[in-house]
């Protein structure tokens, strides 16, 4: 599955994927650190989202919603924060 074939949401402390053709909730992936709503800005490129929440970032598989890795960002602070995934050549 590539990421133009879904709808991709940060909401609640979760991301959560919807099939652009019908808008099906195809999976959803709880972050970790979480127990009450939280803003969560997501991004993503063909293969992955990354998600940002409560001062850290994870890495997400479009296909299975694993988290592949996060990042606690030490030292940056708990604010919201712009996510954009970019590849330099």
């Amino acid at each position: 599955m590539k990421s133009s074939d879904l709808v991709v949401l940060g909401l609640n402390g979760r991301v959560i994927a919807l099939l652009r053709e019908d808008g099906s909730l195809r999976r959803t992936t709880d972050l970790p650190g979480f127990m009450d709503d939280g803003f969560v800005t997501v991004a993503c490129d063909d293969a992955r989202a990354y998600a940002f929440a409560r001062g850290r970032i994870h890495c997400l598989d479009l296909e299975s919603g694993r988290i592949l890795w996060s990042n606690e960002l030490e030292g940056f602070g708990y604010g919201n924060a712009s996510v954009l995934s970019a590849r330099i050549s």
